[in-house]
């Protein structure tokens, strides 16, 4: 698909929040880096907390990037202003198909609209390249920011139940929201190297 047609497809507002983050002179990198692995997680760290969750811990996204970005299965998208990053994004593929991991950004700069910027360079690399889809990730119902967000960019959401074995019912029972708990508004309080820690401890023991 031709860039235009593309670009086209996109609500106005998200056009409009390009071309806001194009005059503000931010620039998107596509990268696969270590250095860009490390910038990102700074972000990414940020961004949990404000979201009230643990981030991984940050040798995840070392693998990550030794086993998929750098070996050409994924990259950064990394919005820089003013020789400062203030916002990244991660994606990985397989086939004809890319999927948008994680999204990380400086609250501070929302403004400037790095996201939708970051957004349209990945979906500029996979069309230059051929692929035919890019999944934009699953997203919780409530959230309706994020939601709003991808619809922008012409996606499609398609519902994901999720369920989990209880062995004390026997039975499967459904998925809930796990950003809405009490947990979650302790974690936006924690000081960052310790929701880290809370982070590296977890995780090995999540479903």
């Amino acid at each position: 698909m031709g860039v235009d047609r593309l670009l086209g497809g996109f609500e106005s507002s998200v056009r409009r929040a390009i071309r806001k983050a194009e005059k503000a002179g931010l620039a998107a990198r596509v990268l696969h880096t270590l250095e860009a692995t490390r910038i990102f997680y700074a972000l990414h760290c940020r961004t949990r907390r404000k979201q009230g969750v643990p981030p991984q811990p940050f040798s995840f996204f070392v693998n990550l990037c030794e086993h998929v970005l750098q070996t050409g299965s994924g990259f950064i998208v990394m919005a820089e202003h003013q020789g400062r990053a203030i916002a990244a994004g991660v994606f990985v593929h397989h086939g004809r198909t890319g999927l948008y991991k994680f999204g990380a950004s400086e609250q501070a700069s929302l403004h400037l609209r790095a996201n939708n910027l970051i957004m349209w360079e990945a979906m500029k690399w996979y069309a230059a390249r051929g692929y035919e889809t890019l999944s934009m990730g699953r997203t919780a119902p409530g959230n309706e920011g994020l939601r709003r967000f991808k619809r922008g960019f012409g996606a499609k959401e398609k519902p994901i139940n999720y369920f989990r074995y209880d062995l004390r019912r026997q039975a499967f029972v459904a998925g809930r929201d796990k950003e809405t708990g009490l947990a979650n508004k302790l974690f936006r309080l924690t000081p960052l190297p310790v929701l880290r820690m809370i982070g590296q401890g977890l995780y090995p023991h999540l479903d």
